[in-house]
């Protein structure tokens, strides 16, 4: 992101790079409240930046777009919002998601979740996916990218399927928290994706609630094309 972020920056772009607590220390709903944190944080101290609390962007990739949507699009959410930060602006003017997951039921039918957290099932999934065998060469061969160690961690976000957990589901899709508010959206996707399908029911659903969105999806494009453009055409 590096060289992105010094791009941004020449334009006069002010850009903060938010970390946010991971798994096994917290949970999702906790990581999007650290995400509000920031944004409490930047406007407190704008004056100090110079720079306009009136027009924060959130931007993130993969679990980063996944939280930036969910922390723009519910500024008021009681269960999604730390108590520190209740009756704060947390406003933003607009949100960009590089391929982050936007309905979390998609997402676990699209990964097929169900097979891929047997033990046996990261295996197939490598097998079918050349995006896979680089982060894993050789199958088994030793884990360069934590790529398993990131699935067992994933499955916090899958306590059961869609059916046995709908109101989880909805908590944490951003698709279920469209209103005619919400901040303009930015969507990058790869039309290759090996893990999260393209965004096309949340940009659908931006529009019929008069939110401005673009939608992009990049034909062929792996997960991670903007930072490791070697792994997509």
């Amino acid at each position: 992101t590096r060289s992105f972020f010094r791009h941004l920056c020449a334009q006069g772009h002010f850009v903060m790079d938010v970390a946010y607590r991971l798994k096994p220390e917290t949970d999702i709903v906790d990581m999007v409240g650290d995400v509000k944190r920031a944004v409490a944080w930047l406007k407190a101290h704008a004056a100090d930046y110079g720079i306009d609390p009136e027009r924060i962007v959130l931007a993130g990739g993969s679990a980063g777009g996944h939280l930036s949507l969910l922390a723009g699009y519910t500024p008021h959410h009681s269960t999604l919002t730390p108590e520190d930060v209740h009756g704060v602006d947390l406003s933003v003017r607009a949100v960009i998601s590089y391929y982050g997951p936007t309905d979390l039921r998609a997402f676990y039918d699209y990964t097929d979740w169900g097979h891929m957290a047997r033990p046996d099932g990261i295996f197939t999934k490598i097998d079918r996916s050349p995006f896979l065998q680089r982060l894993l060469p050789g199958g088994d061969a030793p884990d360069q990218m934590n790529f398993k160690k990131g699935v067992e961690a994933l499955s916090h976000l899958f306590p059961g399927a869609p059916d046995e957990e709908p109101e989880w589901y909805a908590l944490v899709s951003p698709v279920e928290h469209v209103h005619s508010g919400c901040p303009t959206t930015l969507l990058l996707y790869g039309g290759g994706d090996f893990g999260v399908p393209p965004a096309h029911a949340l940009a659908e659903k931006l529009r019929a609630a008069e939110v401005t969105v673009v939608s992009i999806v990049f034909p062929q494009a792996e997960h991670g094309f903007d930072a490791l453009p070697q792994w997509s055409p």
